[in-house]
Order: C-alpha cells, then structure tokens, then sequence
C-alpha cells in the first residue's frame, strides 16, 4: 500500500489493516500426522528421533517404545537449533495405552530428542530438550501423563 492509499483510510484504519496483513505473512502449514506407524518409524532405538531430525521433512507419529501395551509415541514435532547453528527436530510424547481401548494421553510441555525408556511399569523417563541440547531427566507418569520431576524421579529409583 501507497502513503496516498493509506490517507485515504478511516484514521485508525492503516496499523489495523497493516496489522493484520503481517499476521497473515506469519502463517505456516502443520504437518497431519499419520494413525499407523510403519516398520520404520516403529523402531525404538534412540537413533529414531535424531534420524528424522536430519531428514528435514515434517515427521508422522512414531512409536517409540512399548512395554507390556503401554505405548510411548512421538507426536507434535519442533524444529530447534543449537548454539553451534545445527538443526534437530524435538519430539512431543503421547501415551497410548491399548489395555485400556487404545487410551491417549498428551504429555504435556514434553519435548525431547532422546527415545523414553521404562523405569518400571507406572515410570518412563527421558531427558527434556531446548535448543538441541538434552536437559533434565524427567520421568513421565505412565497412568497421568504428567511429568515427574528430577527431585521425585531419585526418590521412586531408591525404592
């Protein structure tokens, strides 16, 4: 838009207008993540999420680990960058429990770029990821959903 263009508007009207234009420059796309996971994704070493970081296209559900029905999968997906300038991708996890009619249960705030191990059969656990870089280690309450932090984690390892 012309200074001349922008006269001829509402007062008012031209930071709303341009406002809203720089919004909609913003946008982006969200990857659909697949329902099925395939011999690949399905594996579960701790190659699997750095693998897909490096692929550099939007990553599906993958399972990353299973124990006795209980099923830990990568979902959401966020491209971060460490301080050096490489690229990974950190993976939410989500629990699908298929005892209970295929129960799925977000965990919240959790992104990571390691695969969860079990501790026990109410505990996984997994470091936090910012910035490529591997966190604290925090468990994930397998029943909830809910992360356990650090401090609880070293005391449910001394049982």
């Amino acid at each position: 838009m012309n200074r001349s263009a922008l006269r001829s508007l509402r007062p008012g009207f031209a930071p709303a207008a341009l406002a809203t234009l720089a919004l909609a420059a913003c946008g982006g796309e969200r990857a659909t993540p697949t329902r099925a996971a395939t011999a690949d994704s399905a594996r579960t070493d701790s190659a699997a999420a750095p693998a897909a970081a490096t692929a550099g296209r939007a990553a599906g559900d993958s399972l990353a680990a299973e124990r006795d029905g209980m099923q830990i999968w990568f979902t959401l997906a966020r491209p971060a960058t460490d301080s050096a300038g490489r690229r990974c991708l950190e993976r939410g996890i989500e629990l699908r429990d298929t005892r209970a009619g295929g129960r799925r249960t977000p965990v919240p705030l959790f992104y990571t770029t390691e695969t969860p191990r079990f501790v026990n059969d109410t505990v996984a656990e997994a470091h936090l990821s910012n910035g490529c870089r591997p966190g604290p280690l925090y468990g994930i309450d397998l029943r909830t959903g809910q992360p356990i932090p650090p401090s609880q984690m070293q005391h449910l390892r001394a049982r």
